[in-house]
C-alpha cells in the first residue's frame, strides 16, 4: 500500500512543481512568498496519510513507533487509485527505520521495493519491472495518528525519466 502512495506521490510531485511556480507568481510580496512557499515545499512533496496506510498491522506499528524497532514487511500486491493515478504493483517489500524526534513525532526512514509497477493517469503511463525507492521518509504524529510522507522532487524526477 505504501508503494502506491510513494510512487503516486513521487509522480504527482512533478506536477506540483508547476503549482509551486504558480504560487510564487501570485504571492503578494517577496517575504510572503519566501515564508509560505520557498522553504516549505521547495525540495520535496508532502502528503498526509492515515497511519493504517503505512503499517499493515497494529503489531508492526507498535514495534516501529512504540519500541523504535526497525522492521521490514511485505505486501503481495496492490491495485489502487491515489491522487488521480491508477497504481498496481506486486511483491512489495517495505523497510522502515524509526527515530524519535520528540514525544509526539517519530521520523520514519522508508525503503520500498516492488515488481511489475504500473502507474497511469490521463496524462502519464509508466511501467517498471522493478522499482526501488530509498529516499522517502515520513513523520508520524502520535496525536493525529497520521504520517506526513516526504518525497524529494529529485526522486520524482528520476522516476519520471527512468
Amino acid at each position: 500500500m505504501f508503494l502506491r502512495v510513494a510512487v503516486a506521490v513521487a509522480l504527482a510531485s512533478v506536477l506540483a512543481l508547476t503549482v509551486y511556480a504558480g504560487q510564487q507568481a501570485r504571492a503578494e510580496n517577496l517575504s510572503a512568498a519566501f515564508s509560505a512557499n520557498f522553504l516549505d515545499g521547495l525540495f520535496e512533496y508532502k502528503a498526509d496519510i492515515d497511519a493504517g496506510q503505512l503499517f499493515p498491522t497494529k503489531e508492526v506499528k507498535d514495534d516501529i513507533i512504540g519500541n523504535l524497532t526497525a522492521r521490514d514487511y511485505e505486501i503481495p500486491d496492490i491495485e489502487r487509485e491515489f491522487i488521480g493515478f491508477k497504481i498496481s504493483a506486486s511483491d512489495i517489500k517495505i523497510y522502515v527505520k524509526p527515530s524519535k524526534i520528540d514525544s509526539a513525532n517519530t521520523r520514519l526512514s522508508v525503503d520500498v521495493a516492488g515488481k511489475n509497477v504500473e502507474v497511469g493517469s490521463k496524462y502519464l503511463n509508466k511501467k517498471y519491472d522493478r522499482l526501488d525507492i530509498d529516499t522517502i521518509y515520513g513523520i508520524y504524529n502520535a496525536k493525529t495518528d497520521k504520517v506526513t510522507i516526504h518525497v524529494p522532487y529529485a526522486t520524482a524526477l528520476a522516476l519520471m525519466f527512468r
